[in-house]
């Protein structure tokens, strides 16, 4: 869903937000999900906002949406409210 632009992990350690940091300050970032940014795997949106905020950027300046993921493609054709795609169903009394 989401691809790196930058080494996450590496960013975190040269800050000091090392595995040591963390477990001192009450596991703020756990093993499994210092292992998913060390090997560039899916987490979740909670830990991509932590680490923007740790290292002071905005989420898209470390990830990108990777827009030819099945998830992401089934998602943007569906029919949203402001498409200029028309519902159909039952008229508004302007259309009857």
């Amino acid at each position: 869903m989401f691809t790196y632009k930058k080494d996450v992990f590496e960013l975190l350690e040269q800050n000091g937000y090392t595995q040591y940091w963390s477990a001192k300050n009450g596991n703020i970032l756990g093993n499994r999900t210092l292992q998913k940014l060390k090997n560039k795997d899916n987490v979740q949106l909670k830990t991509m906002a932590l680490c923007a905020g740790l290292l002071k950027c905005h989420i898209g300046d470390l990830w990108d949406v990777d827009e030819n993921d099945p998830e992401i493609k089934a998602l943007l054709e569906i029919d949203h409210p402001i498409s200029d795609k028309r519902r159909t169903g039952r008229k508004t009394s302007k259309e009857a």
